[in-house]
């Protein structure tokens, strides 16, 4: 996975002695990434993801911001909804961000993402489309945190205890997406529902014609 343009940061805090073999450092990895997830899927609130789902698949148009590790992730969730058709747009610079929440209104959604639910650039656009009066959803492993607060909904990542070899942000990463593909999946289900829908509705409009 390549580097956004302009996210600069990178793992330096990554400390694996070079005597270390790599299919060790691998399965250390993989047993660790596969934790995160486990205790992410077991905490996760289905219906909370469900609303959320059902949020963004109705939304005239979605905002989405993330800085540092957690752009990552957020330019992820843009590319996925984009290709469900849903009008999405993926802010780093908070300037930029809070401009374009300005503009939200109640149709619309404000989509944080941040690891730690205190990034501060995160937590002040998603406070700006709140007080226009859009819905805010939150991606984070806190709860408690600031981003959590001003979110109507928030989806809560697990997290394991860091280690020199896998900071807390590279392992928020994995649960994050996982959380980020089931989202996916239920705003495309939603949209295939309004779909049919409409095409029935359709039909018996044809129907009642003479």
């Amino acid at each position: 996975m390549g580097l956004l343009a302009g996210h600069t940061t990178a793992p330096t805090g990554l400390v694996e002695p070079p005597e270390h073999p790599l299919g060790a450092v691998l399965d250390r990895i993989v047993a660790a990434d596969i934790a995160a997830m486990r205790e992410t899927a077991a905490q996760l609130d289905l219906p909370t993801l469900g609303r959320a789902a059902q949020t963004l698949a109705g939304a005239r148009r979605v905002d989405i911001c993330g800085t540092g590790d957690s752009a990552l992730v957020g330019a992820q969730l843009q590319a996925c909804l984009h290709g469900l058709g849903v009008a999405a747009w993926f802010w780093q610079d908070l300037h930029a961000g809070l401009a374009s929440a300005a503009t939200l209104t109640a149709e619309d959604v404000a989509f944080g993402v941040s690891h730690s639910g205190r990034c501060k650039e995160t937590v002040e656009i998603l406070a700006e489309a709140a007080s226009r009066g859009a819905w805010t959803i939150a991606l984070t492993s806190s709860a408690g945190s600031p981003l959590a607060g001003v979110a109507d909904l928030v989806l809560v990542t697990a997290v394991p205890p860091p280690t020199p070899q896998q900071p807390a942000a590279m392992l928020a990463r994995h649960p994050e997406l996982m959380v980020l593909d089931l989202l996916t999946i239920a705003v495309a289900q939603h949209i295939a529902v309004a779909q049919q829908v409409a095409v029935a509705q359709h039909r018996r409009g044809d129907g009642d014609r003479p």
